[in-house]
């Protein structure tokens, strides 16, 4: 089965941080909501600087694990907000 690749990218630092697996867009914005609810989680202390991105597909059968060219921005964490947010 093949799951899409996901990471927080920190706009203040310039980082990428470690990837995370989702079915979807609309799954990796769930666990995206789930971390700006929790007030102990860094998201949800500083959204403004955050973004997840799409960055690349990995196939559990194959054990590939394929970029995205180009790296796709899903949502911008200052912005979102589940009743206005559309997944492209």
């Amino acid at each position: 089965m093949k799951s899409n690749v996901y990471a927080v990218r920190d706009l203040k630092v310039c980082v990428y941080y470690q990837p995370f697996f989702c079915s979807n867009d609309f799954d990796a914005l769930r666990h995206f909501h789930m971390l700006k609810k929790d007030p102990r989680s860094f998201i949800s202390q500083h959204p403004d600087d955050f973004q997840i991105h799409h960055i690349g597909v990995y196939d559990d059968q194959t054990g590939q694990l394929s970029s995205a060219a180009p790296v796709r921005m899903v949502v911008d964490c200052y912005a979102y907000t589940p009743e206005t947010t559309e997944v492209e």
